[in-house]
C-alpha cells in the first residue's frame, strides 16, 4: 500500500527543517509507487509576518541572551499539561485539520514539537487513522515538550538521546528497522554518525505504515 507521509517543521532554528529535509529527500528517492509526501511550515503559512518577527525574536534571544532562553526552557521543560498552552494556537490547529482532511495521511512527522501536542487537539480521544511519529532534534539533552504527547514513533538523532528518552518513558521502546541499526534516527548536521539517505529511506517507508 502506498504510504502517504505528512511531514511538519517550522522555522525555529535549522535542526529542526534539516531534519525534515533530510527526510523528504531521502523518501524522494524511494521507488515512485512507495510514498507520496507533503511538507509544510504551518506556522510560515498560517501567521506569515507575524510568525517572521516571532522567529527573529527567537533566535535574538538565543543568541544574545542566553540566560532568558535557559529560564524559557526550563519553563517547557517542567510543563506537564500542554492543552491550555495549545489552545492559543488555534489558527495553526483549524490548518493542520484541513491540512489531514485534504491529504488523508498514514503517517504524520512531527519535526516541531508543539505539532504532536496540535495533534493530541485535533484527535482527543479518537484513534487516528494514521501513525503519529515525532522527530527529536533535541540531542542528549530533551526537553520534555517532545515526549509529553501521544506518539506511535520517536525517532532520534543517536543513540545517547535514545537512552534518554528510554530512561525518561517507561512506556517507550526502540523501533527496530532495516538498515539503520537498533534506532530509527535522522540526520544531524551535529551529528556525524547520522544515517545515509538510503538508511534513512529503508526505516521511514518500513516504520511509517498504517498504524495497527
Amino acid at each position: 500500500m502506498q504510504k502517504r507521509i505528512l511531514i511538519l517543521t517550522a522555522g525555529f532554528g535549522e535542526g529542526h527543517n534539516a531534519a525534515a529535509r533530510g527526510m523528504r529527500d531521502a523518501l524522494a528517492m524511494a521507488p515512485a509507487d512507495s510514498a507520496v509526501v507533503e511538507m509544510h511550515d504551518l506556522f510560515a503559512e498560517t501567521y506569515g509576518f507575524v510568525n517572521t518577527w516571532v522567529r527573529k525574536g527567537y533566535l535574538a534571544m538565543i543568541n544574545k541572551s542566553p540566560n532568558s532562553w535557559a529560564r524559557v526552557y526550563q519553563w517547557t521543560d517542567r510543563q506537564q499539561d500542554w492543552a491550555s498552552s495549545m489552545r492559543l494556537l488555534f489558527q495553526a490547529r483549524n490548518q493542520l485539520s484541513q491540512l489531514l482532511l485534504r491529504f488523508q495521511p498514514t503517517a504524520v512527522v512531527s519535526v516541531y514539537p508543539a505539532y504532536p501536542h496540535l495533534l493530541d487537539q485535533i484527535m482527543g480521544d479518537v484513534a487516528p487513522p494514521f501513525r503519529r511519529v515525532v522527530c527529536i532534534t533535541d540531542s542528549i539533552t530533551v526537553n520534555a515538550i517532545w515526549f509529553r504527547c501521544s506518539s506511535d514513533l520517536f525517532l532520534v538523532p543517536n543513540e545517547q538521546t535514545a537512552s534518554v528518552l528510554a530512561r525518561t518513558r517507561s512506556d517507550w521502546c526502540p523501533a527496530v528497522c532495516p538498515g539503520v541499526g537498533t534506532h530509527t534516527t535522522v540526520p544531524s548536521p551535529n551529528t556525524s554518525c547520522a544515517p545515509s539517505r538510503s538508511s534513512m529511506r529503508a526505516a521511514a517507508i518500513s516504520s511509517m505504515g498504517t498504524p495497527t
